[in-house]
């Protein structure tokens, strides 16, 4: 997981390179923050055991971007609106005309077509 971050942050801070003056002190890139934030967390003792959230809001000073990464991915949806529209979605895909799909081709289908707007 630590290198999908990683990754994830120095193809983001790649885009950003500075103003071009070799004088000036250059603030770290996302992706260095996260290093070294991620290094910070593997040396910590105590990890997030009984209640994450309030671990992460705990340790927001010293893991910002870690903390908002985790609220992101820990993040649960109060509502049931991503499935009934999946299952609204995938009943628009298998129609009368296409009853005959195998079920690993309506997932493909189903999946390209929720996440058609990232393309």
């Amino acid at each position: 997981m630590s290198l999908l971050l990683l990754s994830c942050a120095n193809q983001a801070a790649a885009g950003g390179a500075g103003d071009g003056d070799a004088a000036a002190v250059t603030e770290p890139t996302l992706g260095e923050k996260l290093s070294r934030e991620l290094e910070f967390y593997i040396r910590l003792t105590a990890h997030p055991s009984d209640d994450v959230f309030q671990w992460w809001r705990s340790h927001t000073q010293d893991l910002s971007n870690l903390s908002k990464i985790a609220r992101y991915i820990l993040n649960a949806c109060a509502t049931s609106v991503p499935s009934e529209h999946l299952f609204s979605l995938s009943g628009n895909i298998v129609t009368k005309k296409r009853n005959a799909l195998k079920p690993h081709l309506v997932d493909k289908l189903v999946f390209l077509s929720f996440n058609k707007y990232l393309v």
